[in-house]
């Protein structure tokens, strides 16, 4: 997969093809049964030949686990 880097700085990744030790396969085929068969986060879709990595959204999600840690942690500390 060639990753490049979008304008809003997420990551699309392009296929070309895909090899099992001497077969060829579809990229396009191999990520369609990926995306329907796997629970993929919700900051990954497929579409086609092509994933996108969703950074912002991963950023989010660490800001918010980031928020969540301290809240427990002062509630614990306030709590004994």
């Amino acid at each position: 997969m060639i990753p490049k880097v979008t304008k809003s700085g997420n990551i699309k990744l392009k296929a070309h093809g895909l090899t099992v030790g001497t077969l060829n396969l579809s990229a396009k085929i191999v990520l369609k049964y990926i995306s329907r068969n796997y629970q993929l986060p919700k900051w990954v879709s497929i579409d086609g030949d092509e994933a996108l990595l969703r950074l912002n959204q991963i950023k989010k999600l660490i800001k918010s686990a980031s928020k969540l840690k301290q809240s427990i942690l002062i509630k614990t500390i306030f709590n004994s």
